[in-house]
């Protein structure tokens, strides 16, 4: 029985010590957030933080990527918000790497762009696929107005002048970030993107296969 208690007290105080340490780290973060403005060097200590492995940060960065934003903020890369996201993608946090994948499918062409961007920092297996997946898209894409708006316009009686920018295809999106990614790419990063370079990146990404398989 002594020696049963004695393994218990030895389990609690182990657990309170990792819990303490666990609530130390989440702290030290908190604090970088919070000893000034914003800057690049905060959004490196939340990255540092999803470059850890070290999933006791989970909690904290779920309370950082669940602020409550307006919807146009969540198009902004270089936010708090944004960059816990991308934390948690990196510590394996499926409900977030999820939530980014979906966004680069999003009717939304310009939270497109900034999921792309997020997805190249997570930088996993499942950035490679997607992004495989994606040389695949060469269309144009212009911006679509959603039910709600057209609606709002023809009662306000006003010309709706969304849709009138056009991206270019995310396949060229892909290809510019994939070149500033990866070792001896096969275009030119900064580069206008072509559609014949796509057969470039798919040989590359033959000759890379552990990447997507």
């Amino acid at each position: 029985m002594k020696l049963e208690n004695t393994i218990l007290i030895i389990a609690m105080s182990t657990f309170v010590l990792f819990a303490q340490e666990t609530n130390s780290k989440a702290r030290q973060l908190e604090a970088k957030l919070n000893s000034g403005s914003i800057t690049a060097e905060t959004y490196k200590a939340i990255l540092e933080a999803g470059k850890s492995s070290d999933k006791s940060f989970i909690p904290y960065l779920k309370t950082l990527a669940s602020r409550e934003t307006d919807n146009d903020y969540d198009r902004a890369l270089h936010t708090i918000k944004s960059y816990a996201q991308i934390a948690l993608a990196m510590l394996g946090d499926e409900e977030y790497l999820n939530k980014i994948v979906r966004e680069v499918d999003s009717k939304d062409i310009f939270l497109q762009n900034t999921a792309m961007e997020r997805l190249a920092m997570v930088n996993n297996k499942l950035t490679y696929k997607t992004f495989y997946r994606l040389l695949e898209d060469t269309k144009y894409r212009q911006e679509v107005p959603s039910e709600g708006e057209l609606q709002a316009a023809k009662e306000g009686g006003y010309h709706l002048r969304k849709g009138d920018e056009i991206l270019v295809p995310r396949s060229f999106m892909v290809m510019r970030i994939l070149s500033k990614m990866v070792a001896n790419p096969p275009t030119c990063p900064n580069l206008n993107e072509k559609e014949s370079d796509i057969k470039l990146w798919k040989k590359w990404f033959e000759e890379h296969k552990e990447l997507i398989e």
